[in-house]
């Protein structure tokens, strides 16, 4: 076959191995290198990869506080949160989509929900006495850290987003590659078409 019916082939059949879910394998990757970061996925979208609004994000909540935060070195930066887990205290940090007009990663945000104060807190917080004290204390040094950690962990899951979005671009563009579209012709026999 001559280079010039080859070239014509690839260009007739750019998008054949652009179908719709080529992006599931990345998805499923992603998914897997997320949980290894203690980061439960839910929900991942994208669009790409030629308009300035162009991205991909991810919805999800960090599934284990006090990993997170040793393996993201932020312990040092949020004490009080590091001691409030270590003493069987919890709370959940949300990773939502705040905007559902682009799906880039400046479109997701942060949100920390209260599910379980260490038992101290719960039942000597409205006393009087020093242990009342001691949990003002503990509620002021967390309410602190509760406005700042959004925006941090915010910061680490759109660093997240720009890496995934990065792996789906890179697939794509091997996916429509004159190699990998060539190898599915020849694969298909579509190297045979009569008219290009």
């Amino acid at each position: 076959m001559n280079d010039k019916r080859k070239a014509q082939l690839i260009e007739k059949h750019r998008d054949i191995n652009g179908d719709d879910g080529w992006w599931d394998w990345v998805y499923d990757n992603f998914t897997v290198q997320m949980a290894d970061k203690h980061i439960e996925v839910q929900d991942i979208r994208f669009s790409g990869f030629w308009s300035q609004g162009d991205g991909a994000s991810f919805t999800g909540y960090i599934r284990d506080n006090e990993r997170f935060l040793k393996d993201h070195e932020l312990t040092e930066s949020y004490p009080w949160m590091t001691k409030l887990l270590e003493m069987g205290g919890e709370y959940t940090l949300n990773i939502e989509r705040t905007s559902h007009h682009y799906v880039h990663e400046n479109t997701i945000g942060v949100d920390l929900t209260y599910t379980r104060l260490f038992s101290f807190l719960i039942e000597n917080e409205s006393q009087g006495d020093l242990r009342g004290a001691v949990a003002n204390h503990w509620d002021q040094h967390l309410d602190a850290e509760y406005a700042t950690i959004c925006a941090t962990v915010a910061e680490i899951i759109r660093g997240y987003c720009r890496d995934l979005y990065k792996q789906l671009e890179e697939e794509y563009n091997y996916l429509t590659s004159d190699e990998a579209v060539w190898e599915t012709i020849q694969n298909n026999d579509l190297d045979k078409e009569e008219n290009v």
